[in-house]
């Protein structure tokens, strides 16, 4: 018995010391030492006094049956210690590694973003060349179909619609066949209407983009594509314009390019040429006393973007809403406080380029809180935006030409397809919401989604302040040089 009890205990002993470090192991075996060793000088006391006869055989049986369940309890106490400082190492390496893998996703985003703003750039270049023939330009070519509409409530959409509703209210069985739809599924048109189907209704899930990328969301009114790591988001530019009374026609040509007509209730017209891509070509506006007025033309020559170069040159102030004094935000949204900028560039530039949209100042809506996962503005939030809502009527009043691009932002909470698209949908809401509540006039503004690649503040998780929306006037950016 006593020789199987020290064969288990030496055998249990050696098995630990081969699986825990040799550093750990000795720490361990250092301090369970002085007990081992009182263990081991018993025995010998014991078996003097056994050679005197001062004690008998059955005595001597339970000492050393003492000895080994003491020297058991002591080997088990070595394996314990092992075992932690085994789990300290483990700890040790762990929280070494998510410092390295956090260091590591640091210089992956700034390497990203470096590379984003170059690979953008020349996305935006080559979309622009390969749409530049389209027959809706210039009016000839064969026109495919023809459609017209009065946009009803129901039709349109609100700041206050939730993101997963999809487009127009659609129900989900009625998102599920949008997404599944073919190009030529003429009874969904009908179904869903020409407007509501815009560019989007034949992408689905997996599909491979002629133009590059595949797509990897699809929330009905959004479509996400990823190329090479990088996302853009595909979505109806046109639909800011369906306000409630407004009559839409659009004219869809052979080679896919649409040119649509929004007619509001005051008289105004609003011309929009896409490609069939969906790229907003140009887009035009013409007020009831017969003025004209060019709001965006991506068919004109521009410029590569040189990132480097822009890089180098001062960023524009950035306000927060609520604590800027209105002067500045005035001047901000007046584009008097616009950095040097000596040449246009092209919407899709602007968009997609961040040196580019930093020349001129932006202004953080920190009045709105989106939930999370909520593209919702509640009605007290979009009230506070008086003062901004106002200092753009009078930038549109001063120059009709004015463009403002509504910017959409994230945390990391949810994937970054996802969360690209919700951002999007945050920016629609915002300018949604200047329109609703005062007048701003739908044509002169812009939306883009940018997810949770420019947080504000510089951590993952749940963070409110990074689930933002912003403004910019970008018209010196479209029209400098001109």
């Amino acid at each position: 018995m006593t020789r199987r009890a020290l064969k288990s205990t030496t055998a249990l002993v050696l098995a630990v010391s081969l699986a825990v470090p040799h550093g750990a192991l000795a720490q361990a075996e250092n301090r369970a030492q002085p007990e081992l060793k009182r263990q081991d000088g018993q025995p010998q006391a014991q078996g003097q006094q056994g050679a005197q006869g001062a004690l008998s055989q059955e005595e001597l049986q339970k000492q050393l049956e003492k000895q080994a369940e003491a020297q058991q309890k002591a080997a088990e106490k070595l394996i314990e210690q092992q075992k932690e400082a085994a789990k300290e190492l483990v700890e040790q390496q762990q929280a070494t590694a998510k410092e390295a893998q956090k260091a590591l996703r640091k210089a992956q985003q700034d390497d990203v973003a470096k590379q984003s703003a170059e690979q953008q750039a020349a996305q935006a270049a080559e979309s622009l060349t390969e749409s530049l023939g389209a027959s809706a330009l210039t009016g000839q070519g064969q026109v495919q179909d023809r459609s017209q509409v009065t946009v009803t409530e129901e039709q349109a959409r609100s700041s206050g619609e939730e993101f997963e509703t999809g487009v127009s209210g659609l129900t989900q069985d009625q998102l599920i066949a949008l997404q599944a739809a073919e190009d030529d599924d003429d009874d969904l048109v009908k179904t869903l209407g020409a407007a509501a189907v815009g560019a989007l209704g034949g992408y689905f899930l997996g599909q491979q983009l002629s133009g590059g990328g595949q797509v990897v969301a699809n929330t009905g009114d959004r479509v996400v594509v990823e190329e090479d790591g990088q996302y853009r988001v595909l979505r109806d530019d046109n639909a800011l314009l369906r306000r409630p009374g407004s009559d839409v026609s659009t004219e869809t040509y052979q080679d896919g390019s649409t040119r649509t007509v929004v007619v509001n209730n005051d008289g105004t017209r609003t011309v929009t040429i896409r490609a069939a891509n969906g790229q907003v070509l140009r887009r035009t506006v013409v007020y009831p006393d017969g003025q004209e007025y060019v709001l965006i033309d991506e068919t004109r020559d521009y410029q590569d973007v040189e990132v480097s170069q822009l890089a180098r040159q001062n960023r524009a102030e950035t306000y927060d809403y609520s604590n800027a004094e209105e002067r500045a935000l005035q001047a901000a949204l007046a584009a008097q406080e616009a950095g040097d900028v000596d040449r246009a560039f092209s919407l899709a530039q602007v968009r997609n380029v961040g040196v580019v949209r930093d020349l001129v100042p932006v202004i953080t809506l920190d009045a709105i809180n989106f939930e999370t996962n909520s593209a919702v503005i509640q009605p007290r939030e979009a009230e506070a935006l008086s003062d901004l809502g106002n200092a753009m009527l009078d930038a549109i009043e001063r120059n009709p030409q004015s463009v403002f691009l509504v910017e959409g932002h994230t945390d990391t909470v949810g994937t970054a397809a996802y969360n690209l698209a919700l951002s999007d949908r945050r920016a629609e809401s915002v300018a949604l919401a200047l329109t609703e509540y005062f007048n701003v006039p739908p044509a002169n503004m812009v939306v883009q989604g940018y997810g949770e690649s420019d947080l504000k503040i510089e951590q993952r998780g749940d963070i409110r302040q990074n689930r933002r929306a912003a403004v910019r006037n970008i018209t010196p950016l479209l029209n400098s040089g001109v």
